[in-house]
């Protein structure tokens, strides 16, 4: 009973004994930030008339989403995060506080930097279940501080290997008020400073290549320091293998077969010749309604051209032998006929040869 006693009375004077420590480091906590805001102003930035400010930046993308070609542009889920110091929010070190993590409420209050994204459309910071925004101070005046952010990005796009195309786009961040003498912002460790998710999928691309840049813009009014960061974006081309390639060489291959039917099938060979013509013209228009109009021709306006091309030949052929009266009379296959069987497919397969060797994703020709 009396050892029972006994150790009742170690737990509770050890229970006493921590919260003590506890409530002491947490009145610690509360002087330095209290401390590190006497005589600090946020509007003027760290080391004020002398070296500019060095911003690191990181990102880690979470989702890639709404990549839209007709409106040139997708939106993207990542976390953001900014990396600078500033010796006013130094402190002394202590084995139990190294760095503080104060809430945003106090991060408002500290000097950051004024960056933003040159090509933003819409943004927003997420708010569930509390704002995505954290701050972290050192004892040596670093800060990091960290976001979550949605951001829909313009991207000028080009179709003209569409749908082989591969869009490069880029998201340069830099200081909206600093110049360079100011501020100067670097990606942190350079091209492992911009993670991506490996979950990430989207319907009809894939995310291939990511590079980050940075340099000096020089405007009318000074230089700002700019960083940058491309991501690459390959189209799937199997979907429009099965939806267009495939479906416009059948009709090709229906129109060469029509040259082997004798004159008594002449309604046969003219209902494929016209079915497949307006086949082909119906569903481009259709996929078409989902891509830009653009000035310049694509590379599915080429194929799409030849086939139909190549259809109306066969139609237009067709015509031509219908009304002579050689073909009238004679029970012969007609000359025109013969050297379009052999013709005709050498043609399409050049064509496609040529084709995929300069438009084929990874070639370099275009």
């Amino acid at each position: 009973m009396l050892n029972f006693k006994i150790i009742i009375s170690i737990i509770v004077f050890s229970n006493f004994i921590f919260s003590n420590v506890s409530a002491q480091q947490n009145s610690s906590v509360s002087s330095i930030l209290d401390s590190l805001m006497e005589g600090y102003d946020k509007r003027v930035r760290p080391n004020y008339g002398k070296n500019p400010v060095n911003v690191g930046v990181s990102m880690y993308i979470l989702s890639i989403h709404s990549f839209s070609e007709s409106d040139m542009e997708y939106t993207m889920d990542f976390y953001f995060r900014q990396f600078w110091n500033d010796p006013r929010l130094a402190f002394r070190k202590t084995p139990s506080i190294a760095s503080i993590s104060p809430g945003y409420e106090y991060g408002r209050g500290l000097w950051t930097p004024d960056l933003f994204f040159v090509n933003e459309k819409e943004s927003f910071l997420h708010a569930i279940t509390t704002k995505n925004e954290f701050y972290r101070i050192d004892s040596t005046g670093n800060v990091v501080k960290s976001l979550r952010l949605s951001v829909t990005f313009s991207c000028s796009m080009n179709f003209m290997k569409y749908p082989m195309d591969k869009q490069i786009c880029t998201i340069p961040i830099e200081s909206y008020g600093h110049y360079a003498n100011d501020i100067v912002f670097y990606w942190r460790n350079e091209r492992e400073s911009v993670g991506v998710n490996s979950d990430i999928t989207l319907p009809l691309f894939s995310v291939t290549n990511i590079d980050t840049s940075h340099e000096l813009i020089s405007q009318t009014h000074g230089n700002y320091s700019r960083i940058s960061v491309s991501l690459g974006f390959q189209r799937s081309v199997e979907y429009y293998l099965i939806q267009i390639y495939i479906p416009c060489s059948m009709v090709v291959i229906m129109a060469w077969l029509s040259f082997f039917l004798n004159k008594n099938a002449s309604n046969i060979r003219l209902v494929m010749c016209i079915a497949g013509l307006l086949s082909l013209i119906v569903e481009l228009q259709c996929l078409n309604s989902y891509v830009p109009k653009t000035s310049y021709v694509k590379a599915l306006d080429i194929y799409s051209g030849i086939c139909m091309t190549l259809v109306f030949v066969s139609l237009v052929e067709f015509a031509f032998i219908s009304n002579t009266e050689h073909y009238k009379e004679s029970t012969k296959v007609p000359c025109a006929d013969k050297i379009c069987r052999i013709v005709y497919p050498i043609f399409f397969i050049i064509f496609n040869i040529v084709y995929w060797m300069i438009y084929c994703p990874g070639s370099e020709i275009i």
